[in-house]
């Protein structure tokens, strides 16, 4: 009793409560939890850790530009350089600290109450109206003369109600140089205590690489945010350049125009990476330069520029805002430089592009960035997978890039065509109208001839965009002139100013001369620059070559298939004509027959005519006597009444008929089998059917000859009728 005791109190020791399964559940939910948490955490700082240094950079710039001044000067000057030199990042991100704190600390002195900018602030006297080209009113809202100049702002530092709010951008600025530097040591110390070394391809998922690419659409998506810019960072470069020239359209991007077609006229890949470097180095100083024209000579100078000077060239301030010239009334816009410093970072990490792939271990986890026009050029096989029968959602997402996007794109030309009426949209819609006449024989062409085509569409695109930043003079600076002589330019061109501040909206709108703001801009060219390059990017692209396969094999099809309608119209029409021959030379040989017959008949005729002559010449001369003392009868005299009963008669057509029944007697006449044959049925059959197949194929034959006997006595008969009504119809014309 004692031990059946103890075996129920453990079995209800082991058998769990309704709490402890709850406790159970949530202890598993909370490790699962924590197990997720902790892989977004480390995502998180992987994310952090590649991109924290664009992030400083970035900002960094943002706060200098928002605040032209010397002292973030520096800041431009350290991030320019060291966007296109990596080897200088660590520096600039020290050096950036340091000063910023320098920074920093002088506005914080500044703010004391010991400092009076009102004791060392300097009057600059307005200049008489014949030394200088500005207005009156202009003149009232100069940096020199509106109010006394502090020569303290020109460095950065000037006095704030308060001192926080003013130096809260530097404040930022600091705390992310410090984030950075926190990342950085966090992730040296993760990967320590992982007992590894940090992977020499910075990526977000290292297990996502070019082979598992094609596995389904979640590795497709995890590649591209690894390799995405590594894939098509060139493309997003001349994006970039294009948002560049739509956003300033102002004198200095028309250089960054003329280095865009100096890049795509080029057209190879290793061709640009050549000139590359060099690229990079000019925005570096490009940057520089621009940003020195925004901070200007020191107004506490009180000299005004040489363009603002009464002299013989005379300049306006919206000729002056167009070519960016710095300036105490028109001030040159700082912030439009954000631009191209984006524009900077995105040709530095293709720098960087261009260097890693060339690198093995770059071409084996990314693949290979290569633009030969033909891509299977030494190659024995395809290395994509075919994806036309859509195996998977990949595959269908393959189809409407690889075979439905070219006409997506030619859309898009006809769209940026039409929505614009210009002579520029004429181009669009021509390009449009070619491209969707010759589309399906243009994909079939040689890669090289399609290229050249496609080049000479997007290098026309570029061109577009460079002439409206050109004549973007005429819509900006001289737009009143323009309406009042030549209308019919801003028409044709779609002249409208994109950038505000040239002009007032209000004055310009006239009646006479309106002005198409709506189709103003290069918003749509960009979108369509956009969609040609990533079509030329498919041209290049393996996967594009089942396309061309496919649409190759639909051709063939399609020609075989007509071929073969052709053929077999040519074997009826053929058979036919064989018909009509053989009937035709039937019926000559029956009217051969028929002649030969006809004639053997009259020369009969002929014969018992002479015969009879001799014993009925006196009955003929009196007969000859009396027919010519008669009247001519309405019969033709060499018509007797023995040529009349037989012209007609059945014996002109007794061979024609039997001549067919022989001919087709022939054919259905069956042959002997042979013993070949009879033991080739004994094989393939068996012994016994292939003998009553023979006995049966006796029977057939003798009854065959019982019918060829009968019809030999049926024509027999035949004859002696004939001969027989043949001799009758002789007696009775002896009698006649």
């Amino acid at each position: 009793l004692v031990a059946d005791n103890d075996e129920e109190s453990e079995d209800e020791e082991l058998v769990p409560t309704k709490w402890g399964l709850v406790m159970d559940r949530i202890l598993v939910l909370s490790r699962k939890f924590t197990d997720i948490l902790t892989k977004v955490q480390g995502f998180l700082w992987r994310i952090l850790e590649l991109h924290i240094l664009k992030m400083v950079a970035f900002f960094s710039v943002w706060v200098a530009l928002k605040e032209p001044s010397v002292m973030n000067l520096v800041l431009v000057v350290l991030w320019s350089l060291a966007m296109p030199f990596s080897r200088f990042r660590p520096m600039a991100s020290c050096l950036s600290t340091v000063w910023v704190c320098v920074i920093i600390v002088c506005k914080m002195l500044y703010q004391l109450s010991v400092v009076n900018p009102t004791e060392y602030s300097c009057n600059c006297s307005m200049p008489l109206p014949n030394t200088t080209n500005l207005l009156p009113e202009e003149m009232m809202n100069s940096t020199l003369y509106k109010e006394p100049i502090d020569p303290a702002k020109w460095f950065g530092i000037r006095k704030d109600a308060t001192a926080l709010g003013y130096s809260k951008n530097h404040l930022i600025v600091l705390m992310l140089l410090v984030f950075e530097a926190t990342v950085y040591r966090h992730q040296v110390h993760h990967y320590r205590q992982l007992l590894r070394s940090p992977p020499t391809i910075q990526t977000l998922f290292p297990s996502a690489k070019r082979d598992t690419l094609d596995n389904g659409l979640i590795p497709c998506l995890k590649y591209l945010l690894n390799y995405s810019f590594y894939k098509f960072g060139l493309e997003i470069c001349f994006l970039m350049t294009v948002n560049v020239i739509g956003q300033r359209m102002n004198f200095l991007v028309i250089i960054h125009g003329c280095w865009m077609v100096a890049l795509l006229v080029r057209r190879r890949r290793a061709a640009i990476a050549k000139i590359w470097p060099k690229y990079c180095l000019f925005l570096s100083i490009f940057m520089i330069y621009q940003y020195l024209l925004c901070v200007g000579i020191p107004p506490a100078l009180c000299i005004d520029y040489p363009w603002r000077w009464n002299n013989q060239l005379l300049m306006s301030s919206a000729l002056i805002k167009w070519i960016y010239l710095p300036d105490f009334y028109t001030v040159p816009n700082s912030k439009n430089l954000m631009a191209d410093f984006l524009l900077l970072m995105c040709a530095s990490q293709q720098w960087k592009v261009f260097e890693c792939e060339k690198q093995e271990e770059w071409m084996v986890q990314a693949g290979e960035n290569t633009d030969e026009p033909d891509p299977m050029e030494g190659q024995l096989f395809n290395p994509a997978p075919n994806f036309i029968n859509c195996r998977s959602y990949l595959d269908m997402v393959k189809v409407l890039v690889f075979r439905y996007f070219f006409w997506f794109v030619l859309s898009m030309v006809f769209i940026t065509g039409a929505t614009r009426i210009s002579v520029f949209g004429l181009g669009y819609l021509i390009a449009s109208f070619f491209f969707l006449l010759f589309g399906t024989k243009l994909l079939v062409k040689p890669s090289r001839v399609r290229l050249m085509l496609w080049d000479c569409l997007i290098i026309y695109n570029v061109a577009v965009i460079i002439s409206k930043n050109v004549l973007s003079i005429l819509a900006c600076v001289f737009v009143s002139e323009m309406q009042a002589r030549f209308c019919w330019v801003i028409q044709l061109f779609s002249l409208v100013c994109t950038v505000k501040g040239y002009y007032d909206p209000a004055a310009v709108s006239g009646d006479t001369c309106s002005l198409p703001v709506e189709e103003a801009g290069i918003l749509w060219d960009s979108l369509c620059l956009l969609c040609l390059l990533l079509q030329r990017r498919v041209f290049l692209s393996f996967y594009f070559l089942h396309v061309t396969t496919e649409l190759q094999a639909f051709a063939k099809q399609a020609s075989r298939g007509f071929e073969l309608f052709r053929a077999s119209i040519m074997k009826n029409v053929k058979f036919h004509q064989q018909i009509e021959k053989k009937s035709l030379s039937q019926l000559k040989k029956s009217m051969q027959r028929i002649r030969s017959k006809q004639q053997k008949y009259k020369d009969g005729q002929k014969s018992s005519d002479v015969s009879s002559s001799t014993d009925h010449s006196s009955e003929a001369e009196s007969r000859k006597d009396k027919k010519k003392s008669k009247k001519r009868s309405w019969y033709q005299p060499w018509i007797d009444h023995a040529g009349v009963i037989h012209s007609g008669d059945y014996y002109l057509f007794e061979s024609d008929s039997e001549d067919e029944e022989d001919m087709n007697y022939e054919e259905k006449k069956p042959q002997a089998q042979t013993a070949c044959q009879l033991a080739y049925q004994a094989w393939v059959t068996s012994v016994k059917a292939a003998l009553r197949e023979r006995q049966r194929h006796q029977r057939h034959m003798k009854a065959v000859k019982g019918k060829e006997s009968k019809r030999q006595e049926r024509g027999d008969s035949q004859q002696e009728a004939l001969t027989l009504k043949a001799c009758t119809k002789l007696s009775v014309q002896d009698k006649v």
